[in-house]
């Protein structure tokens, strides 16, 4: 590489560049910094006055690059006559400065005169986007229009000779893309944190006025003068036709990029936990890659044959590699990723990103300046060339982001988007070869044509095809392989897979057994099965007392907004980003309520808003009773927003007199500093507020009344809004911990969740810092230390309020009953920390800890059901692993572990007779094992009554599906057991009938119906048995039949997998035709024997204590954990083996 950048003007100069010129090089790599700063930080700043919508960002991203485009077009055609360019650029510079710096001022009256349009413009996308458009541009678009002078400025200054224009530029743009990529990574990971988004503009400011003003003082020669170069007519037009075929490249080129930036972006989201680093680990990434590939092109010769060739090249194989980045085996490349090197910590992170963008970034780096040199025919017209270029080349990626962004991602999906952009890059490379390349370019380009078609061939061969199954290599599905990752992703309508590339984000509906769960990019939102979810309804609700109108910000699975409905309100505006979302809860979680027709709607006026919630609530002149915030993933990006003083004093011009607003305070992702800042940032804005229990999600209520109006209950008042009807009476019969006597829907129980409020509220956060927008801390510090979670439970404790402060005629009985049930609450939330922790250890082979951490949860709530339950499932597991692996090779060891689990099961269900999912495993044990039908039948009874519907069963569930399996199981024995104390045809009729009712395959359906065909025998109705006989085999056949070809097998091999089972039914047949019965004789019930069923002393587990508790001089665990021990990364997960129920074996006595 030649040690002088800018080639001289003549022989005789000297090869070494000026002190002056290093000095200005230097300034134009700190232009590159500030111009990222501004960027950043404008980005930010704008999504709180425009919305954090993709739409809205992108639309401050358009006027950003815009005006870019502008300037580098506009003061690019001005180079020409410029003699004393770095003049005019110190001149610009100021200006950026100062017009930067303003900016801060300017957007909150941009804001102003916003939220006096926003219920105008509402409806109207287009209408609504160009608004934004022209809000931001009065702030953004004159400091970027100067900003877009610099390069094609210092392209005039330093490019002196034709051919040195491509070491030029490439020196130009890298020097300049070095400095943005450091001020993309020094304002992401330090200055936002440190000093604030207005600070960072500020200095950002004045570093390009100080730039600004050496470059008027210090001394540079002065340009070659412009002189138009002869041409002939003919030359004049082709000429013009390069001029234009580049401009056309040029915009493709730029339309890929921008297009993939967006694809890598939306990529990685299924791949690593999307945070505050993300966007700045991206941006660093992509700007270095420019830089190293600006370099590289410097290397080349000025050669114009082999810089139409090179061109070409860059082009087509950037979009092969992108294209084939994206669609690597997921299993083979980006599964393998995540489980073997992780994606946790930062370098793991940068890893993966680099992986996926480095090389792309530098093909794109080293064709840009190849690309300019191509279009340049002269010294003096090379910056005009330039900024035109770099104009179209700008504006081709405003016009991709838009259309990848809003239009391809969104209804063709990401496969169809990277093959969209890649092709793009392809026809930009051919292009360039057919415009400029004089020789015939079918018969010397038709190797990298053949090259091109092979190569994107065998990538969707591989990739997307039944034909990778015959390759041997697995068929890569984008993004359904990232989303389900050995998980069961459900059908939407039978066709289309639960899953949604939405605008924002990717929605994916998960299978969890019997349960769907929502997970947007990839992070839980909420279930099927009710959840803690629902009280952020119902506590508001009855706090206030009679909402009428409610706004609840942040959908989820419903849960919450569902229950305002049962108090009776008028109207609720249900605030949603993403408009995606409304089928999935309509099909998958009890969403019958946002239907058209639903009964719901015709009481109440439910609108669905797809927007930001922050600039919904800043905006609207909309008032409301409650307002209920349902956003608590504070390490998400944009969630933080929801959580400072800014936004809490917009919530309360929204809000009615005596309104009350909800706000998540998730603790799980809170460590004590944070915790103390949210509270008191909140209890800022309302001092009149309350602190609840709802399990680790604590909820914030803010009453917008005289902080003196602090009780809100009498005893009658809370008893009845709690029984205002019998819907919100029954949905409170649930409980988070214990059983029956600890249901929400107890005056007690659900006073017990009050913590705090007043003076004590604000006590617990008196050295909390104050969270505001301009110094983003709270997405800074996601993820702390929280040592389960216990500094901010004691925290807590000692600052408790009287429940007394509320409700103003309660006894000192009835007071202390709450405080005593409001300490379990807060044990309870310790004791899920320490099961969370104890799986965690599971799963990676910790046996012995992880029984001792759930010991230990155990300890610290003993009446916490769920962990009785998971320990005995845990001890279940580890017997069956350790047996296989020899571990355990002794009876008295296996039996120990065994009747271990059992009591705890058997505790499970003392403490919560509900807990159904304990009452099925112990009818398995006592079936399977003990051989003890009635206490099975007994248990499988209890199944029923909690998750099946009345009369059959009191479906305690409410929305948890019926539990199949365990309704087969008890009507098999009513209705197949040879003991007349046990058989009851009559109640194994109207169970099977129920459970045909449900959602379930041929398979089981043909289970159900030889079932119900054994009933009816037992009857003694032999032809009806033999008619529903006939109907369950037919059903059999047809799914096997439709299993082959499903799974593309030969029918015959597919029946004979299930030729027991239609043997048995031949037989089963046989029998009934004869009019007699077929039973199973290992359903008689044996003599009684004494039951074991005492709960379990922990103590006497054969078991090791819990390892070292954290110390405060030597915690255990590290950052972002919940005070675990470090499991090793490289440890093999051991593969669970749960093969649900097993059906009784029937036919052990065919002549009975």
């Amino acid at each position: 590489m030649t040690t002088n950048p800018i080639p001289p003007t003549t022989a005789s100069s000297s090869s070494k560049l000026q002190t002056a010129e290093l000095i200005a090089l230097f300034c134009f790599v700190l232009s590159g910094f500030a111009a990222l700063v501004y960027e950043i930080s404008w980005i930010r700043k704008a999504s709180l006055v425009v919305g954090a919508t993709s739409y809205a960002v992108s639309t401050v991203l358009g006027v950003f690059f815009g005006g870019l485009a502008i300037g580098s077009y506009l003061f690019g055609k001005r180079t020409r006559q410029q003699r004393t360019p770095i003049r005019l650029y110190g001149k610009l510079e100021i200006g950026v400065g100062i017009l930067c710096i303003v900016s801060v001022f300017t957007l909150p009256l941009v804001e102003s005169l916003y939220s006096s349009l926003y219920d105008s413009i509402q409806g109207g996308l287009f209408v609504t986007l160009l608004i934004r458009a022209a809000l931001v541009s009065i702030c953004l678009l004159p400091p970027t229009i100067l900003m877009g002078a610099t390069l094609p400025l210092f392209c005039r200054q330093f490019i002196r000779h034709k051919n040195g224009v491509l070491n030029s530029i490439s020196w130009l743009y890298g020097l300049n893309t070095l400095g943005a990529a450091v001020g993309a990574a020094v304002c992401g990971f330090a200055l936002l944190p440190a000093i604030g988004v207005n600070a960072s503009i500020f200095l950002a400011g004045g570093i390009s006025i100080v730039v600004g003003g050496i470059m008027l003082v210090v001394k540079l020669p002065d340009t070659a003068a412009h002189v138009e170069e002869e041409q002939t007519p003919e030359e004049s037009e082709q000429t013009k036709d390069k001029s234009r075929a580049m401009g056309i490249v040029f915009a493709l080129s730029g339309f890929a990029a921008i297009g993939n930036e967006i694809i890598w972006t939306r990529f990685l989201t299924l791949i690593l936990e999307n945070n505050v680093y993300t966007y700045t680990l991206t941006l660093t990434v992509i700007l270095l890659g420019i830089v190293i590939g600006s370099l590289l092109a410097s290397m080349f010769t000025n050669d114009l044959r082999k810089s139409i060739f090179r061109f070409g090249v860059l082009q087509i194989v950037t979009g092969i590699v992108t294209f084939a980045i994206i669609m690597a085996p997921a299993e083979i490349v980006w599964i393998n990723f995540m489980e073997n090197i992780g994606t946790s910590n930062i370098s793991q992170q940068l890893m993966l990103i680099g992986l996926i963008m480095l090389v792309p970034s530098i093909l794109a780096g080293m064709a840009f300046p190849i690309g300019i040199r191509l279009a340049t025919s002269g010294v003096t017209s090379a910056a005009a060339i330039v900024g035109r270029l770099s104009a179209l080349n700008t504006f081709g990626g405003i016009i991709g982001s838009f259309v990848i962004g809003f239009l391809v991602l969104p209804k063709i999906g990401l496969e169809n988007a990277i093959s969209l952009t890649a092709v793009c890059n392809v026809l930009a490379g051919f292009l360039v070869w057919m415009k400029l390349d004089e020789s015939k370019i079918l018969e010397k380009r038709v190797g990298w044509i053949l090259l091109v078609a092979i190569t994107f061939i065998g990538i969707k061969l591989t990739s997307n095809s039944p034909i990778s199954g015959i390759l041997g290599i697995e068929r890569t599905r984008v993004p359904y392989d990232m989303l389900r990752m050995g998980r069961t992703i459900p059908t939407l309508d039978g066709n289309n897979f639960a899953m949604v590339e939405g605008v924002n984000s990717f929605l994916t509906v998960i299978e969890n057994g019997d349960i769907f769960e929502l997970h947007i990019d990839k992070q839980w939102q909420g279930n099927s099965q009710r959840t803690q979810q629902f009280m952020a309804g119902h506590i508001p609700s009855i706090v206030h007392g009679n909402p009428k109108n409610v706004c609840v910000v942040g959908l989820g699975t419903g849960q919450t907004a569902k229950r305002f409905l049962m108090h009776e309100i008028e109207q609720l505006d249900l605030v949603e980003i993403e408009e995606g979302l409304e089928p999935l809860l309509i099909r998958f979680f009890n969403g019958g309520w946002l239907t058209e027709d639903s009964v719901e709607r015709q009481t109440t006026e439910i609108n669905l808003i797809t927007e930001d919630g922050r600039n919904y609530l800043a905006h609207t002149s909309a008032k409301y009773d409650i307002i209920s915030i349902e956003v608590g993933q504070v390490f998400r990006p944009g969630i933080a927003n929801f959580y400072t003083h800014e936004f809490y004093q917009q919530t309360r011009e929204r809000l009615n007199d005596g309104g009350v607003i909800s706000q998540f305070v998730p603790i799980e992702f809170l460590g004590l500093s944070e915790f103390r800042s949210v509270v008191r940032t909140f209890v800022q804005t309302y001092p009149n507020a309350q602190l609840w229990y709802n399990t680790s999600e604590l909820l914030l209520l803010g009453l917008n009344r005289d902080v003196n109006q602090a009780q809100v209950f009498t005893k009658d008042s809370i008893s009845n809004a709690m029984n205002r009807n019998d819907t919100i009476s029954k949905d409170l019969a649930y409980n988070h911990w214990g059983g029956k006597q600890h249901q929400l829907n107890i005056p007690t129980v659900f006073l017990a969740g009050f913590l705090a409020n007043g003076q004590d509220l604000r006590a617990m956060c008196a050295d909390g810092q104050l969270l505001v927008d301009d110094k983003p801390l709270l997405e800074y510090s996601s993820h702390p230390y929280l040592d389960f979670h216990r500094p901010v439970l004691n925290q807590i404790r000692d600052h408790v309020s009287p429940v007394d402060n509320i409700i103003d005629d309660i006894g000192p009985a009835l007071s202390a009953r709450c405080h005593v049930l409001r300490n379990h609450n807060l044990a309870q939330i310790e004791a899920v920390a320490y099961t969370d922790t104890a799986k965690a250890l599971f799963t990676v082979g910790h046996y012995d800890d992880a029984v001792a951490f759930m010991k230990h949860a155990i300890v610290i709530q003993p009446d916490y059901a769920t962990a009785h339950f998971d320990l005995a499932n845990m001890l279940q597991n580890i017997l069956r692993i350790q047996t296989e692996a020899g571990v355990i090779d002794n009876q008295a060891t296996v039996q120990r572990y065994s009747e271990d689990s059992k009591a705890l099961l058997f505790r499970t269900t003392l403490i919560d007779n509900n807990h159904w999912e304990a009452h099925k495993t112990l009818a398995n044990i006592n079936f399977y094992r003990d051989h003890d039908i009635l206490n099975a039948i007994d248990h499988l009874e209890n199944v029923i009554r909690v998750t099946v519907n009345p009369p059959l069963g009191e479906d305690y569930l409410s929305s948890h599906p019926d539990d199949v399996e365990s309704m087969l199981f008890l009507a098999t024995f009513l209705a197949m057991s040879p003991d007349p104390h046990v058989q009851d045809a009559r109640r194994a009729e109207e169970i099977i009938t129920s459970a045909l009712n449900n959602d379930i395959d041929a398979l089981k359906a043909t289970q159900l119906k030889s079932t119900l065909a054994a009933a009816r025998a037992l009857q003694g109705d032999f032809k009806d048995a033999r008619n529903i006989l006939v109907d369950a085999m037919s059903t059999l056949d047809e799914y096997i039949s439709q299993l082959a070809v499903y799974q593309n097998r030969n029918p015959d091999e597919v029946k004979q997998t299930y030729a027991d089972f239609r043997t048995e039914l031949d037989l089963r047949y046989q029998r009934y035709l004869a009019n007699k019965l077929y039973l199973n004789s290992s359903m008689v019930t044996a003599p009684a024997l004494p039951q074991n069923n005492t709960p379990l002393d922990l103590n006497n587990l054969n078991i090791p204590g819990l390892p070292g508790l954290p110390s405060e001089t030597n915690p255990l665990g590290t950052p972002g954990t919940l005070g675990q021990p470090v499991v090793p990364a490289d440890t093999e997960t051991p593969k669970t083996n749960n093969p649900g129920l097993i059906l009784p074996k029937t036919n052990d006595n065919p002549n009975q």
